[in-house]
């Protein structure tokens, strides 16, 4: 799921569009250009951190599909170092991170920080997301060996991660909730700012339920991934 240019490009073009409208209207309901803005650096801060995890989860799991594992089985690594940390890119890291320090510095200048419970519940909702979304992308590549083709999945979690410039109120709240328990993937640099702009702690719960069942499913398919591996010696 490599960053490249073009992407780059329609990101800063989606973001003008925003800039266009909302220089006709002062805003769409619940939802403002420094809404969008701060979705938009999310957005970007969270793609460049997942970038250095997911390609390292894609090619391990692409390596055991092609049946080219058995050289790692002679390695003392873990499975654990082998699909998070064997194909990592830290370099990815410090540009996500120069990222989310601008934001924050953008928040806190627009005086959303009123209290600490903000930046706490803001903070927070950002680590479960960014969890949610490695879980989601490691059950997606686990399809990988289920279907037994090789499936470049993380293209599609891309594409649902680019509904998160919706504004989440045009769902409406029973939709919104179920959208955050099932595919919270279109939620992802949305929703921090519905509960921190719009005080919606209450969506903090359903985060948090949310990441516990993703949690269980990434654990339910690693413990049968750790199986299959041993059957070959691992």
């Amino acid at each position: 799921m490599a960053y490249c240019p073009l992407k780059g490009i329609t990101l800063i073009f989606l973001l003008l569009v925003f800039k266009i409208i909302f220089s006709h209207i002062k805003y769409l309901p619940d939802w403002t250009y420094e809404d969008v803005f701060i979705a938009f650096l999310i957005y970007n801060s969270t793609i460049y951190f997942l970038e250095s995890i997911i390609e390292s989860i894609s090619e391990a799991f692409n390596t055991i599909y092609d049946g080219k594992f058995d050289p790692f089985l002679c390695k003392p690594l873990s499975i654990h170092f082998l699909i998070i940390f064997y194909f990592f890119k830290p370099t990815r890291i410090l540009l996500s991170l120069f990222i989310i320090l601008f934001t924050y510095t953008y928040i806190f200048n627009l005086g959303y920080f009123e209290s600490t419970l903000d930046f706490l519940c803001f903070s927070f909702s950002l680590v479960l997301i960014l969890m949610i979304n490695i879980f989601f992308i490691f059950i997606l590549n686990s399809l990988t060996l289920v279907s037994e083709r090789a499936l470049h999945l993380e293209v599609v979690h891309h594409f649902i991660m680019e509904l998160c410039f919706i504004p989440p109120k045009i769902y409406g709240e029973k939709l919104l909730n179920l959208i955050l328990i099932f595919i919270p993937v279109i939620l992802t640099s949305s929703l921090p700012v519905l509960i921190l702009v719009y005080n919606k702690y209450s969506l903090i719960y359903l985060l948090i339920l949310t990441f516990l069942l993703f949690f269980f499913i990434a654990v339910f398919i690693f413990k049968n991934l750790s199986k299959f591996i041993k059957n070959f010696g691992g």
